[in-house]
């Protein structure tokens, strides 16, 4: 305030106006930090939690999609905030185009491509490569829903139920989550600068979308007006909760994301090479189209993505991903070791005559594709399921089974609670004693109950690599105590190309929280009722007897 002001109204008036000018400032700012959403950096990493994304997770909730996660204090903030609006046009609008194929990354990377959350200008084009692909699934969905009426409703719909305020409100935890994701990073070398190294060239952009709802990951690209591509990992991370062994899955979703704007527009350059063995596709189709890759393309891409993922984590953490990759043929990736080792060509290359990726790509690709033409007997062995636990939950086959609550004590207490959560996901849960009657062999399973106390799990005992006493469990050793339980996969003895699971410990009681300890990516855990993990890893010798 100037020292020449003289009349105590003038102070008065302006000592008014001036917290009312701040006011509308910091309002202003926090409307603006809100529309731009939360956004850090690591490295040549960006990190950000994007508007764009929120409001698209939101409408997907309401709408009860499987895309997204319908439980945890978020989730429960969405409800607050917004339960009044399920009616509203969007969501029944969103329900129909998803029903027509409006899902997995398709949302995702259109909701991207516009220059914010309101839908209404693009800043950008998809990459040349998806173009054409999702124009066809748009297309399809707009012969039933007018997609400008669509984005004008969520347009309205934003407006409607304030959803700028509802991100501002959600300001501490979005920018806690970006902030962890930061604090974590920035303990490591610059992943984005390992893989572009690795490649020989890089991209303009590099985000990684925090969206807190999302089931799975996606890897969109997008091109800006001078033709440069922007990639995007969008994922759920946590990074307050992950540990130092939990961050190489987090770099493999990095690496396995960015990786897609590196090869899909390869795989399309060089389509010829690879088209002439799509017959081949057929023996997996079921596996792979259960994990929306619908196509020789498709899986073509995925198979080069998953196996330069793989080996990017080899090297930026100087260990051996064997078993890794052996998990990935039961998932249906049954030619991940020819691609391995073209690859392995690929880094000689490389390195002794300083080519790039996709200088290299035509020699990889027609070393990949002359590995696919093999006979039948080869292609069902290559089909065999080889773990980890993780790949028998990756097909919507999964039957889960437990002692009947009518006949053991203590299963409605100690075991029942721990399939809520595979229950509230859509698996199928039946009794032991249903399950005898029913023909096991086309399905993974996954067997809970203390040892002895599951019909099925006594009807296969005398193929399991395990003992189970009183006093111990045997697996790769001897482990002495009470309260132990085991939790492992095999293949189902019923039919090798599907998975089993299973659960089990030394007394019901010990099964309580039998599956809260973090597993998947291994083979077989041993713990404790204390949640304690006292051995993992993987088996031996998978093509013949399983054994630690």
């Amino acid at each position: 305030m100037e020292t020449n002001i003289m009349y105590l109204g003038v102070i008065i008036i302006l000592l008014c106006i001036i917290p009312t000018c701040l006011i509308a400032e910091n309002s202003e700012s926090r409307n603006e930090k809100s529309e731009m959403g939360i956004s850090g950096s690591s490295g040549l990493l960006k990190i950000t939690i994007d508007p764009r994304l929120e409001l698209l997770a939101i409408i997907q909730y309401l709408a009860g999609s499987k895309m997204v996660n319908k439980s945890g204090d978020y989730a429960r903030s969405i409800d607050d905030w917004f339960s009044e609006y399920k009616d509203h046009p969007v969501i029944q609008t969103f329900k129909n185009m998803e029903s027509m194929g409006y899902s997995f990354d398709l949302p995702v990377s259109s909701f991207l491509l516009y220059e914010d959350y309101t839908c209404k200008q693009k800043s950008f084009n998809w990459d040349p490569t998806s173009e054409e692909m999702n124009l066809q699934r748009l297309e399809d969905i707009s012969q039933k829903v007018a997609l400008d009426d669509f984005y004008n409703l969520v347009s309205q719909f934003a407006k409607m139920t304030d959803f700028l305020g509802f991100f501002a409100s959600q300001e501490e935890f979005y920018q806690k989550r970006v902030s962890d994701a930061e604090d974590v990073l920035n303990k490591y070398p610059d992943m984005i600068a390992h893989m572009i190294d690795w490649y020989g060239y890089s991209h303009a952009s590099y985000t990684l979308a925090i969206s807190p709802l999302v089931i799975g990951g996606y890897g969109p690209a997008l091109m800006d007006q001078e033709g440069g591509i922007h990639t995007y990992c969008v994922v759920d991370l946590d990074f307050s909760k992950i540990s130092e062994s939990d961050f190489k899955q987090v770099s493999s979703w990095l690496f396995h994301e960015f990786s897609h704007s590196f090869i899909n527009p390869l795989v399309e350059k060089h389509w010829d090479i690879f088209k002439g063995n799509e017959q081949v596709f057929a023996k997996i189709a079921d596996k792979m189209e259960a994990q929306a890759y619908g196509s020789w393309w498709v899986t073509v891409a995925e198979h080069l993505v998953r196996v330069s993922d793989i080996r990017l984590s080899e090297l930026y953490y100087q260990i051996d991903n064997t078993n890794f990759l052996q998990g990935q043929r039961s998932q249906g990736f049954i030619f991940i070791t020819s691609a391995y080792q073209g690859i392995l060509k690929y880094e000689e290359a490389h390195k002794e005559e300083k080519v790039d990726y996709a200088t290299f790509f035509p020699t990889l690709a027609q070393y990949f594709i002359e590995r696919t033409t093999i006979s039948d007997e080869d292609l069902d062995d290559l089909l065999k399921f080889q773990g980890p636990i993780n790949n028998v939950y990756a097909e919507d086959d999964l039957l889960i089974i437990y002692p009947d609550p009518n006949r053991v004590e203590g299963v409605r207490e100690y075991i029942i609670p721990s399939l809520d959560f595979l229950m509230e996901r859509g698996y199928q849960a039946v009794t032991d004693q249903r399950a005898l009657k029913m023909d096991l062999s086309q399905r993974n399973l996954c067997i809970y109950g203390a040892w002895t106390s599951n019909l099925i799990l006594e009807k296969f005992s005398k193929e399991m690599p395990f003992e189970i006493h009183s006093d111990r469990i045997i697996a790769d050793k001897s482990y002495k105590g009470k309260n132990l339980r085991i939790a492992l996969c095999l293949p189902n003895p019923l039919n090798s190309q599907k998975g089993m699971c299973i659960y089990t410990a030394q007394t019901t009681a010990d099964m309580k929280n039998s599956n809260a300890i973090f597993h998947g990516p291994e083979d077989w855990y041993v713990s404790n009722s204390s949640l304690e993990v006292l051995a993992s890893g993987y088996f031996t010798d998978k093509d013949k007897d399983w054994s630690f």
